[in-house]
Formats: structure tokens, sequence, C-alpha cells
């Protein structure tokens, strides 16, 4: 008995054969590896590890950190959830000051966050 659709049979081989060719080919480029993300560059950033010792042992402060970035000094806080956003505030006008006062070359940028909400963003120049 003859096959009544060889021609389809044929197309069918040819259509598997390409979809195998193009899924091989695809698997075997090589992938870019990822650009590194902003939070391992910062990671690298020189860090003021007196003054950040210093910082994160203030009363309600959840975390923080002084470190270098081109002209700047920055310091980051954040205090624990139910901080006073003027004690925060307070404190922030007073590391900046220090920083300042520390690096004079510097300007100086420190950030304070009390339940999620930035409450100070004071620049020295």
């Amino acid at each position: 008995m003859k096959n009544k659709f060889p021609f389809m049979k044929s197309l069918l081989l040819i259509a598997a054969v390409a979809v195998f060719a193009v899924a091989a080919a695809g698997c075997s480029q090589k992938q870019a590896s990822p650009a590194p993300s902003q939070t391992a560059s910062q990671a690298a950033q020189p860090i003021d590890k007196d003054l950040t010792k210093q910082l994160t042992s203030e009363k309600n402060m959840l975390g923080g950190q002084v470190y270098f970035q081109g002209d700047y000094v920055i310091a980051t806080m954040s205090f624990k959830p139910g901080a006073d956003p003027k004690t925060a505030q307070k404190l922030a006008q007073n590391y900046a000051e220090k920083l300042k006062t520390k690096y004079k070359n510097k300007k100086v940028n420190v950030q304070a966050v009390v339940n999620g909400k930035n409450v100070a963003n004071i620049t020295k120049q």
C-alpha cells in the first residue's frame, strides 16, 4: 500500500529538523553577563567605619552608614518605627555638622528616614 501523503511526511520531517536547529543555535549563544547592580557598586564605596559605628549606636537607630561618593560624604540614617521625626531631624543636623567639620573639602549630604518617610535631607557645601 502506497503512502497517500509522501510530500506531507517530508515536509513535516524538514520542519522538525529546522525547529531543532533553531532551538540548538539559540541555546548555544553566549549571553551577556548582567551589569552589576547599584547595590554592588555602593558596597564598593569607601566607608567611614568610626562614624558609621557611632551613628548606628544612636538611640532608635535601625541602621545607617557614612560613606564617600565623588565629592560627597553621605550619611544615611534609618530609624525604628515610631521614632520621633523631630529628634531624627536634630540628629541629622548634628551629623551634618560633624561631617562638615571632619571633611572640610567635601560636600556633605545627610538623609534621615522615619516610618518610610524622608524627614531630613541636609546638604552642606
